[in-house]
């Protein structure tokens, strides 16, 4: 995977290029923009973000995922949600994933045993798949007490061949970052952002993310080039942000020679 961080205005320049390469893909039709909230799950001494602030090649994230659409009358949502753990070791990066109903994410946090529900859920998926990434995910939840701490909400445009998945290219802008909810979808039908409250803090700058399968193509190669890569993490800066606030806890420590990481650099998304 592939970051860059560019100005508002480089991101849309570099979006007409790709555009003239890929086509706009969009997962429902007719919708070829996607806003997105994206949950952020830590113990209380927030193991995994020193984890990967310190580890930035050998962590994973637990996070929850919302989609959501905007229509002429307001947004468009769903009953479910995703659930996913991203690992990353040296250059490698595994994640596994799989919906859920909103109702039943508070149980499995609580480490319920759900998993019949969850293959209701997940009929497109193989059902040793569903067992291998729940009992991984029990694996991670079991004996740390997880909670929500942070929610990174940001729109999403996407450029993927449909019948050609070895390239897709994601714009990422609009992100900002806020406490979540006390309690997740606790009479609450989606995490639009407008129901999160006001930012802790806000991204001014696009985020663009490449995942190439196979060898990059030329068009392609020609593009990075112009422009320097990122290690930019969502999950980074937003418990940064948060835990930086007057009264947000935990603070970050600093490094061993005494500077901060700024902005979340260090560890994919």
């Amino acid at each position: 995977e592939i970051k860059l961080k560019l100005k508002a205005a480089d991101a849309e320049k570099l979006l007409l290029e790709v555009a003239r390469h890929l086509p706009v893909y969009c997962f429902a039709p007719a919708r070829e923009i996607t806003f997105i909230s994206s949950v952020y799950f830590d113990t209380e001494d927030f193991l995994f973000y020193n984890r990967a602030k310190w580890f930035p090649h050998d962590n994973l994230k637990v996070r929850l995922k919302e989609y959501y659409y905007q229509v002429s009358d307001g947004f468009e949502y769903f009953p479910h949600c995703w659930i996913e753990i991203k690992r990353r070791l040296n250059q490698s990066t595994i994640k596994s994933r799989f919906r859920i109903p909103k109702d039943l994410v508070a149980p499995l946090f609580a480490a319920e045993d759900i998993y019949d529900e969850i293959i209701l859920s997940n009929k497109r998926l193989k059902p040793d798949y569903i067992r291998r990434i729940y009992d991984e995910f029990l694996g991670v939840v079991r004996g740390r007490d997880l909670k929500a701490h942070s929610v990174t909400n940001y729109r999403r445009r996407t450029y993927q061949d449909g019948n050609d998945e070895s390239v897709r290219i994601t714009f990422d802008d609009m992100i900002a970052y806020f406490r979540a909810p006390a309690a997740l979808f606790n009479g609450t039908k989606a995490l639009l952002r407008d129901g999160l409250g006001t930012p802790a803090g806000a991204q001014k700058n696009t985020v663009v993310e490449i995942k190439v399968a196979r060898t990059k193509p030329d068009w392609l190669k020609e593009l990075l080039r112009k422009h320097p890569q990122s290690n930019f993490s969502k999950f980074l800066t937003s418990t940064q942000t948060l835990l930086t606030l007057p009264g947000g806890g935990l603070r970050p420590s600093p490094g061993g020679d005494g500077t901060w990481r700024d902005e979340g650099e260090g560890s994919e998304d």
